[in-house]
């Protein structure tokens, strides 16, 4: 009874903390950018699937597993513009104790041009942030498992600092007969300890996700859905480039959103193709995303994602490639190996 109370306990202790808006009223906003390649060709959120995949659980602390022993992960992805993106973690797991990772994600903003007030170049100033994580997984019993985040964040922007501290708190539930799992994440609960400017702190991003992922039993195909921002129902904004006027009175039309799309809004799609353990192919749809990304004037393939996953010896390789807008797209690699696969195996004693 206890160890159902503790899972309980950990869904219910992120609805203590005050939901902050989404869509620039939160700083970091790197805690939600994702350099795997996976979770990028998904929709770009975290999921739920309980494999071996260590990109997913630096996400979500709660599927860290034993399977996960020793594995190392590197994952980059050119971002939009001359954005770099790029992550390295690794797990290990010690029997009765738990799983635990080590994760470093770190961006680079490229370089800027330092004016003064009247437009006079000074110079060239920089600018990056960065996430350091330690994460541990426990597994309760053969369906239910927990696990908690702790993240240390900083960012440096000309001679212009700031920190936070933050943890994400999940819980997850693998029914292996029926090849399916359920995850609830809260994601970035913490605050500032140093703002860029003093006495000027920000809110963190704030987030609590729900993942389910199920495979066919006789089908090589695995389904995802997610669902994002749900500590705030209405993820809609005024967008005026979309405003519709009457052509009489000129005054503005009502446009406000009907449930169906606030809904939808929350709802991130994926699918994977598995014919075997050494290949696969992914596709991913974020409708908020090709909501806040399309335009009016031209058809956009914004929110759609995709990508694959093959094996090659002891390595294994994946590419997602996401779009936003128009403009351009982002292209993600990320490569993953477990160490105890580089030892020799023993060879037979002979007669």
């Amino acid at each position: 009874m206890k160890r159902y109370l503790l899972v309980v306990g950990i869904l219910f202790s992120g609805f203590s903390v005050n939901a902050q808006q989404v869509g620039g009223s939160a700083t970091s906003q790197i805690l939600n950018l994702a350099p795997s390649a996976r979770v990028a060709a998904l929709g770009g959120v975290s999921m739920a699937v309980k494999d071996n995949d260590v990109n997913i659980a630096l996400w979500n602390p709660s599927l860290l597993n034993s399977e996960m022993d020793n594995h190392l992960t590197i994952s980059t992805a050119d971002y939009l513009t001359d954005i770099n993106l790029s992550s390295v973690g690794f797990t290990k797991h010690f029997d009765k104790v738990g799983t635990f990772s080590l994760g470093l994600k770190y961006i680079d903003y490229g370089d800027f041009l330092l004016t003064n007030e009247i437009g006079e170049i000074l110079g060239n100033f920089t600018g990056n942030e960065y996430v350091i994580t330690g994460g541990y997984g426990y597994q309760i019993d053969s369906m239910f498992s927990v696990g908690a985040n702790l993240k240390y964040i900083g960012s440096r922007f000309e001679t212009y600092k700031s920190a936070a501290i933050a943890t994400d708190l999940g819980a997850t539930y693998h029914n292996a007969k029926k090849r399916t799992t359920v995850s609830v994440l809260f994601k970035n609960i913490g605050f500032q300890t140093k703002a860029i400017t003093e006495g000027n702190e920000e809110n963190l991003p704030f987030e609590i996700q729900v993942g389910i992922s199920s495979k066919f039993a006789h089908a090589p195909f695995r389904w995802h859905v997610i669902l994002q921002n749900l500590e705030k129902p209405d993820l809609t904004f005024d967008n005026p480039t979309t405003a519709e006027f009457d052509p009489i009175s000129g005054e503005r039309k009502n446009d406000d959103p009907n449930v169906a799309e606030m809904i939808v809004r929350h709802v991130v799609f994926g699918v994977e193709f598995v014919p075997s353990r050494s290949f696969n192919l992914r596709f991913g749809y974020n409708f908020r995303r090709q909501q806040e990304m399309k335009l009016t004037t031209r058809r956009s393939n914004a929110g759609i994602s995709w990508g694959f996953g093959i094996r090659i010896s002891k390595f294994y390789l994946d590419y997602g490639r996401a779009t936003y807008h128009v403009a351009g797209s982002t292209n993600h690699f990320s490569i993953s190996t477990k160490f105890a696969d580089f030892k020799k195996k023993k060879s037979p004693p002979s007669e």
